[in-house]
């Protein structure tokens, strides 16, 4: 509106002082300059997504070739010469598409779009994520003042919070029967402890000091209906893949958060070095799985 009104006193050359004038016809220059940039940049982004849609269709469709003559994603990219963090989120987002309905690129695009998402190169990395998350602020741009290690930390802190609420809604009953009553307090409780311990730690490269252990979480895990590594619906239970590799020293215990659901062919597909997942992919599965792992409890105790 600012630059249709200028276009009007240019036209008119409303100022007297012509130094006025000619500061307008620059700034209206400068404007339709910025807006044509902007359009450039947004199909810009549009075309990148669409490249790593078809990066990924490749990579889905000749991935057993891949695997017979080189034995591993790995291995083919050390051959070749590509990123294999690259080549594996191209082929995790392709996947996550394709279980989305998403045949062809359009069509991804459209999904997309109707869920508020913007197809962008970035946002191709955590489709999966994105696709799963419920509401209707799921794309929300997040202001850039704010630091990942700020971000994680309100994650955390809302995930806490909604803990506390199960928690302190759910007095446990130690009376005859009430055992439902009083596992799902104490586990709630675990949970709580376990969130603050991992706000007190964040920034440190293996933050968990005392193993989270949980016999419902691992049952979520084993009841998650998706493959959390190639996006793909589950038909029969999930392995629970303990992905503790990033956090853990050696000789630790395995701590039953990193538990990840996975099928029994990508379970053994990890195991043998076949399948891989970077630790920025890593990171987001376990938000989600939090997330999803608290709404089960809400859910389970009826909570409004």
């Amino acid at each position: 509106m600012a630059i249709e009104k200028a276009k009007v006193l240019d036209q008119n050359e409303q100022f007297e002082n012509q130094a006025l004038n000619e500061l307008t016809k620059q700034l209206i220059r400068i404007g339709n300059d910025v807006t044509k940039l902007y359009e450039s940049l947004r199909r810009d982004m549009r075309s990148a997504f669409v490249k790593r849609w078809e990066a990924g269709k490749l990579l889905h469709d000749n991935h057993a070739a891949i695997l017979e003559e080189c034995g591993t994603m790995k291995e083919f990219c050390e051959m070749t010469g590509f990123t294999e963090a690259v080549l594996s989120n191209n082929l995790r987002g392709y996947r996550a598409m394709l279980s989305a309905g998403a045949t062809t690129a359009d069509q991804a695009v459209k999904i997309l779009e109707s869920k508020r998402i913007e197809p962008t190169s970035r946002n191709f990395e955590k489709i999966g994520t994105l696709l799963s998350t419920t509401g209707d602020n799921r794309n929300e741009t997040i202001p850039q003042r704010k630091t990942k290690a700020e971000l994680a930390d309100k994650q955390l802190e809302n995930l806490n919070q909604q803990v506390e609420a199960i928690r302190q809604s759910h007095v446990p009953d130690r009376s005859p029967g009430s055992g439902v009553s009083v596992v799902v307090h104490e586990e709630a409780a675990a949970l709580s402890s376990y969130i603050e311990d991992l706000r007190n730690h964040k920034m440190k490269a293996s933050p968990v000091k005392v193993p989270f252990r949980s016999e419902i979480y691992t049952e979520f895990i084993r009841n998650y209906p998706r493959d959390i590594v190639t996006m793909l619906p589950l038909d029969e239970k999930a392995d629970p893949h303990h992905a503790n590799e990033f956090y853990a020293k050696a000789g630790e215990k395995i701590n039953d958060l990193w538990q990840i659901p996975v099928s029994r062919q990508t379970h053994q597909a990890l195991e043998e070095g076949h399948e891989t997942y970077d630790e920025a992919f890593l990171n987001e599965a376990l938000v989600e799985l939090m997330a999803n792992y608290i709404m089960f409890i809400h859910n389970k105790l009826g909570i409004k």
